[in-house]
C-alpha cells in the first residue's frame, strides 16, 4: 500500500563525504515511494527548528549526527515522527539507526592482528563520543580475547598540540612493532604526525588502521591509511525505511536498528614492511641453520624471535613464502645431505649429529623433497 506521506525533512551538518552517502541511502528508499527528501544543513547556518517544521511542515524527520540532537527542545518535535541517524540522545517520537561500533571494532582488531604485531593500541575520538568508546571497547576485548595486550590512549586536555605531544610520547612508549586502531580517519591522520613527531614509521613501527575510507584524507597522508569502510548508504535507505514505519504505525517508537561494515579499503598503512620481513626471515633462518645440530624447534625459533608464536609465523612467511617447520626442515634436508655424502658416513650418525631426529623423521623429509627414502637415495648415489 503506498505511504500518503509527502515530504521528509533530511537534518544533516554538512552533504559532503560520507553525508553524501548517506543521502544516497535517503534518496534510494525515498524514490521507491515517491517522498520528498529536504535537505537542510546546519554547518554554515543557524538552524531554527520550530521555523523549519513550520515552515516545510514535514510528515517526519531525519536527523543525522553534528546535527545537534542535544539542543532540541522535545516540545517542539510534537508529534512529528524522528529517526535519529547516528545521533545519540534521542528525544520525542523517536527510532534510533545506527553503525554498529562493536562490529567495527572487531573488523579494525582482525585487520590488524594478521600483522606481527608486538602489542596493540586504541586510539578514541578528541571528544567522550559513545560510538568511540563502543569502538574501542570491542577493539581492545577482540584483542584480549586472542591472548594480545591491548593499551588505550587517554588525554583529558584541550589543546590540539598538547593531545599531539601526549600522543607521540604515549606511540613511543608501546613495543614495537604495534597495531594502532583510531576511532575514525581524522584521529588516524593525527596519529600519523605524532608518530613521525615521535621518529616512528608507518607500516614498520605502526601499523595504522582508521575508520570511514575518507578517500581524499586517506588516499594523501604521506602513508595511504587503510580504513574500515562503513556501509552509509544502507544506513541512509534503512533511516528511511524505519521512518516511513513509524510513521504509518509498522514500528513502534524507541527502537534501534543497524547497519554494518561494508569491507576493509587496505592500502599502506597496514601492509608488512618487505625489509622487515625479509630481514626476520634472513635472521631466523640464520638461526635455524647455527642451531640445527642441536635439534632446533618451532618453538625455540618463536622464543629466540621475540614474537607470539602467531606474529613470528606471519613475519617469517611474509618474508620468504614458508612456514618456520618447512625451514627447519629445509635445514635438516642440506645438513643431512652434507652429512651423508662423506666417506663412512651411516643414516645412524647423521641422525645423531641433527639432534637425535629418528629415523622416520629423515625419511619423511626426504620424501617430501626427493620422493626417495634416505636409503634409496644413499643407493642412487
Amino acid at each position: 500500500m503506498k505511504t500518503k506521506l509527502k515530504s521528509i525533512l533530511f537534518l544533516i551538518a554538512f552533504a559532503r563525504h560520507c553525508c553524501r552517502q548517506r543521502l544516497d541511502g535517503v534518496y534510494r528508499y525515498a524514490a521507491k515511494l515517491g517522498m520528498r527528501i529536504r535537505v537542510v544543513e546546519n554547518a554554515y547556518t543557524r538552524t531554527d527548528l520550530k521555523e523549519l517544521i513550520e515552515f516545510w511542515n514535514p510528515d517526519g524527520l531525519i536527523c543525522s549526527c553534528g546535527f545537534g540532537v542535544g539542543d532540541f527542545d522535545i516540545r517542539e518535535l510534537g508529534d512529528i515522527p524522528v529517526v535519529y541517524y547516528d545521533a545519540f540522545g534521542c528525544t520525542g517520537r523517536s527510532i534510533a539507526v545506527q553503525s554498529d561500533s562493536e562490529q567495527i571494532g572487531r573488523v579494525a582488531a582482525q585487520e590488524l592482528m594478521r600483522l606481527p604485531c608486538l602489542q596493540f593500541a586504541y586510539v578514541p575520538y578528541f571528544d567522550d563520543l559513545h560510538w568511540s568508546k563502543a569502538r574501542g571497547d570491542a577493539f581492545k576485548e577482540t584483542v584480549k580475547s586472542a591472548g594480545q595486550p591491548c593499551e588505550a590512549f587517554s588525554f583529558s586536555g584541550d589543546s590540539a598540540a598538547k593531545r599531539i605531544s601526549a600522543l607521540a610520547d604515549f606511540l613511543a612508549s608501546l613495543p614495537r612493532p604495534c597495531g594502532v586502531f583510531a576511532a575514525n580517519d581524522l584521529v588516524a591522520e593525527e596519529v600519523e604526525f605524532a608518530a613521525e613527531r615521535a621518529g616512528l614509521r608507518i607500516p614498520r613501527d605502526i601499523a595504522l588502521v582508521g575508520v570511514d575510507n575518507h578517500e581524499q584524507l586517506c588516499i594523501n597522508q604521506n602513508v595511504p591509511l587503510t580504513s574500515v569502510q562503513i556501509d552509509w548508504e544502507q544506513g541512509g535507505y534503512l533511516a528511511t525505511e524505519k521512518l516511513a514505519g513509524l510513521i504509518d504505525g509498522t514500528y513502534e517508537p524507541g527502537g534501534v536498528f543497524l547497519y554494518h561494515v561494508l569491507r576493509v579499503v587496505r592500502r599502506m598503512s597496514t601492509r608488512v614492511s618487505p625489509t622487515l620481513a625479509a630481514a626476520f626471515s634472513d635472521s631466523m633462518t640464520g638461526f635455524i641453520r647455527d642451531h640445527v645440530s642441536e635439534g632446533v624447534t618451532v618453538e625455540r625459533v618463536v622464543e629466540a624471535s621475540g614474537y607470539s608464536r602467531r606474529q613470528a609465523e606471519k613475519l617469517f612467511r611474509a618474508g620468504c613464502g614458508k612456514s618456520i617447520l618447512a625451514a627447519i626442515h629445509d635445514a635438516i634436508y642440506d645438513q643431512a645431505c652434507a652429512l651423508l655424502k662423506k666417506p663412512q658416513s651411516s643414516i645412524e650418525a647423521a641422525a645423531g649429529m641433527l639432534g637425535g631426529i629418528s629415523r622416520s623423521q629423515i625419511d619423511r623429509i626426504f620424501l617430501s623433497r626427493t620422493g626417495l627414502t634416505v636409503r634409496a637415495w644413499l643407493d642412487r648415489k
